[in-house]
């Protein structure tokens, strides 16, 4: 019986064996239970995890600075709390025994 494959060209038997290679590796690939899938699907998992870490440093990145906004509005606030205020007009101001001004914490 004659084997087809020694009959054909030294090229043709490069073509078939290449294409073998190739059907192999793709199956390999893509086949549930093949080591390089599960890789392959651990690499996936891997991807999407990371840019989900990704995300959420980002949003801690924008609310830690937008603490450190706030954290310099309220030490401002803080700060201004005890000191006095003058009035516009003080003649308006009826009460001659006070200091030069009201608390700011008693002038609502």
């Amino acid at each position: 019986m004659a084997n087809p494959l020694r009959d054909m060209s030294v090229v043709m038997q490069a073509l078939v064996a290449a294409a073998v290679a190739v059907v192999l590796v793709l199956v390999g690939v893509y086949v549930p239970g093949s080591p390089i899938a599960r890789e392959r699907e651990e690499v996936d998992s891997a991807a999407q995890q990371r840019k989900k870490l990704n995300q959420e440093v980002t949003q801690l990145q924008v609310y830690e600075q937008r603490k450190a906004e706030l954290k310099q509005q309220m030490d401002a606030l803080n700060a201004g709390s005890g000191q006095r205020v003058q009035r516009a007009n003080p003649a308006l101001d009826c009460a001659g025994h006070r200091s030069q001004g009201i608390p700011l914490r008693n002038a609502i």
